[in-house]
């Protein structure tokens, strides 16, 4: 046995007896500390002990008067923290301190924040989490998210100052639930005050985040027991609440149209698709990764906005050409 091995096993000796070890005892388990000369035993385990407070775990003497037994323990008091134990809301700025410092990806700690991330998590349920796992966020993003998911945390209603597809700003009072990634976008979800049901909120979006100071001191809401934020991370995208249901209409080659019929509904007779969505602009990115093979019909604002995307990427070309 080498001395790892010995050093690991004397740990595991020591934490698992009931009652105090005497070196008589410990003698018959370890050959390292047999032998005829009892004292180069002794300063064996003398060494020993030094190593194992050098790891943080003290090994003490105890005489225990009223078992009538002496010996050898680990002192837990030392050795060890007391247990943790936090409250929701702690639980969840832990998480969300712990992920934002992840997703900005350049923690020296990344290592030990995943393993305190594992642990938080083990903690509680998961639709106690803040934040569903996704790609690392980065500049105006990181900066949304760390304000966000601290206002949920604490409870805090938020006023966003939120584009609208058109161009203009409306603000909108929202109770955060989490926030998640999906491919290249973060969104929030939440319950908006101001349509009075759940929405989701693209990130991108979102161009200023206030805590809403009508809601006084304390938590302004509690997140719904039955709130899942991996389920509304799961979601078809084209599904995110972020808008009331739109219907567009949307021609397809049928070489091409076996990639989306399965999500965006069966081509008719003229490869024309009919869809409802409550992510439009989603519905734009999806479009455009498909090419000249699809076309955008209706609604004429959304048309729009797929040429205008062509246009900044035909920009963007030409800028580097």
């Amino acid at each position: 046995m080498n001395r790892l091995e010995r050093l690991l096993d004397l740990a595991h000796v020591l934490l698992s007896a009931r009652e105090p070890i005497t070196l008589a005892e410990l003698r018959e388990v370890f050959a390292d500390y047999q032998g005829e000369n009892l004292e180069s035993a002794r300063r064996k385990f003398e060494r020993d002990k030094a190593a194992l407070l050098e790891l943080g775990l003290s090994v003490v003497y105890v005489d225990d008067e009223d078992e009538g037994r002496a010996g050898y323990v680990i002192d837990e008091k030392s050795s060890f923290l007391p247990e943790a134990s936090f409250t929701e809301q702690e639980r969840a700025l832990l998480h969300a301190a712990a992920r934002g410092a992840l997703d900005a990806g350049d923690s020296p700690y990344a290592d030990s924040l995943k393993l305190a991330l594992a642990k938080i998590d083990a903690d509680g349920s998961p639709s106690d989490r803040l934040v569903v796992r996704g790609t690392p966020a980065s500049g105006r993003e990181l900066e949304l998210l760390q304000e966000l998911t601290q206002a949920i945390a604490e409870r805090k209603r938020v006023v966003l100052r939120y584009q609208k597809r058109d161009g203009s700003t409306s603000e909108r009072p929202v109770e955060g639930y989490g926030v998640f990634r999906h491919e290249r976008a973060w969104y929030l979800v939440g319950f908006d005050r101001l349509r009075g049901e759940q929405r989701t909120f693209r990130l991108s979006r979102i161009d200023a985040v206030k805590i809403d100071e009508k809601g006084g001191r304390g938590a302004h809401y509690q997140i719904p027991a039955d709130f899942d934020l991996d389920a509304a991370a799961r979601l078809d995208p084209l599904r995110f609440a972020i808008h009331a249901p739109m219907r567009c209409t949307v021609r397809i080659e049928p070489e091409v149209a076996f990639l989306v019929e399965k999500r965006w509904g069966p081509a008719d007779e003229d490869g024309v698709i009919t869809l409802e969505t409550t992510n439009a602009d989603r519905l734009v990115e999806e479009v455009l990764s498909l090419g000249a093979r699809v076309e955008l019909l209706e609604p004429p604002e959304l048309r729009a906005s797929v040429a205008e995307e062509l246009r900044t990427i035909l920009r963007a070309h030409e800028a580097q050409s």
